[in-house]
């Protein structure tokens, strides 16, 4: 016993010498706010917090009265982040995560407050009390006529920089043999031939969720980007897309129907125009697991180049689901299609098919990885006339990142990826390196 005595005393004066206590003054506001709180003094326990955040973020006491004080004086986006950074280090802390829908509805994030509320009442060993805090959550949630209550509107800029080996997406040969000319090599000019540069790209986003009826939205979504080549001018891109729908809500299921329009520029030309719908169906399994099926159609129009004119039709099947072991998500994509010429020239005809998968890791409160793959193999219908084969592409990329989120609304995110397209006509084979830094600025 006497040891016993002598060692927990060591250990106490061992935490009185070397562990770094909280300033006095920190220590006061800390009791203050909590004190507040406990008063319903909401607002000034949030502004008694606030300064001490760079110091005691990530501290569990400090960040549950946060919190509390953030998400109860209608600073739901501090809540948020005080939310997951307990949540990153307690994923089955029931109380944090019903916080956590309460601020996602505060942000008007309905389906994804329903979820985390959903996950409570899967969890075990959950108080009665905080069970029947989050199924009143779900009932109000999915009252009739609640989902007509708020309108949503975001919205997001962006602008990457960084370097791309490859701007025109050529092949690297530059003399290539032309059976049809009975073997003679034509040599291609330099816009033929892979071209690297550093390149500028700005982009914007903008989405609308309106209800017009109980479990009935409308939706818009507009997106818009222009990429600058510091040097390879003639391989600007510019693109431009927008979605318009309704979309249903049906418990678990959400059907949702759009009609598509896509623009492309190169060289700040119009170069290619895409119209057409889509219709896809998303089934919430659980609160971390998702599927969801579509089919899209669509006609392709090229405004110099009519011969191209085509329409492709994709169907597919995703999966994703939600874990509480670091990894944020995992994802599978499965899809199938073709693309048909509209003049009947079958060598520019194709059948594809396609996969892509991920996943993204928390790797502490403010950073967040994401590695995404895809692979695509198209072949085509017929014998291309010049090369006298029948032209077969497998498209590989992968893409690699880090997402910074320390600062409330932005995203800084450095990345990588590769391209490699491997063809059995040598024109069309080519591989790609990219290298950058996305910063990001959302608006809720």
């Amino acid at each position: 016993m006497r040891a016993v005595i002598h060692r927990l005393c060591a250990q106490l004066l061992f935490l009185l010498v070397f562990a770094p206590p909280l300033s006095a003054a920190q220590a006061d506001d800390i009791g203050a706010a909590r004190q507040l709180l406990e008063q319903g003094e909401a607002q000034s326990a949030y502004e008694r917090l606030l300064p001490l955040l760079e110091q005691h973020a990530g501290d569990a006491d400090y960040d549950h009265l946060l919190a509390e004080a953030a998400l109860e004086s209608g600073h739901a986006m501090d809540a948020l982040f005080a939310l997951e950074r307990l949540l990153a280090r307690a994923p089955e802390d029931a109380r944090s995560r019903i916080q956590m829908g309460r601020a996602l509805l505060a942000l008007g994030e309905i389906e994804a407050a329903r979820e985390q509320f959903s996950r409570v009442l899967g969890q075990s060993g959950v108080s009665e009390s905080l069970l029947a805090r989050a199924r009143n959550y779900i009932d109000l949630i999915d009252r009739p006529g609640a989902d007509a209550s708020r309108s949503r509107f975001t919205g997001r800029i962006s602008i990457d920089g960084g370097w791309d080996s490859n701007v025109n997406a050529a092949t690297v040969e530059r003399d290539i043999s032309v059976p049809a000319f009975f073997g003679i090599s034509v040599i291609l000019p330099d816009s033929g031939v892979r071209q690297s540069d550093s390149f500028v790209r700005i982009g914007g986003r903008g989405t609308a969720n309106v209800p017009v009826a109980p479990h009935v939205r409308l939706i818009a979504d507009v997106r818009m980007a222009q990429r600058i080549n510091r040097t390879k001018r003639a391989f600007d891109q510019g693109d431009f897309n927008a979605d318009v729908g309704v979309s249903w809500l049906l418990r678990k299921h959400t059907l949702t129907a759009a009609v598509q329009y896509h623009a492309f520029t190169l060289d700040r030309k119009r170069y290619r125009n895409a119209a057409g719908g889509t219709l896809q169906w998303n089934w919430a399994v659980t609160p971390d697991r998702n599927l969801n099926a579509f089919a899209q159609h669509v006609g392709l129009d090229y405004p110099d180049q009519a011969v191209r004119k085509a329409t492709r039709t994709l169907v597919g099947l995703g999966w994703s689901e939600t874990t509480s072991g670091g990894i944020e998500q995992i994802y599978l994509r499965l899809y199938g299609g073709r693309e048909r010429n509209r003049e009947g020239l079958d060598y520019l005809s194709n059948d594809l098919i396609g996969v892509g998968f991920g996943g993204g890791a928390l790797l502490g409160p403010e950073w967040r990885s994401q590695v995404d793959v895809a692979l695509e193999q198209r072949r085509y219908r017929d014998e291309e006339p010049l090369f006298l084969t029948r032209r077969e592409d497998i498209w590989l990329r992968v893409r690699a990142g880090v997402d910074y989120i320390g600062i409330r609304n932005w995203h800084v995110n450095p990345f990588i990826a590769w391209d490699d397209n491997q063809s059995t006509i040598d024109l069309n084979r080519y591989e790609r390196w990219r290298v950058g830094v996305s910063l990001r600025r959302d608006f809720r």
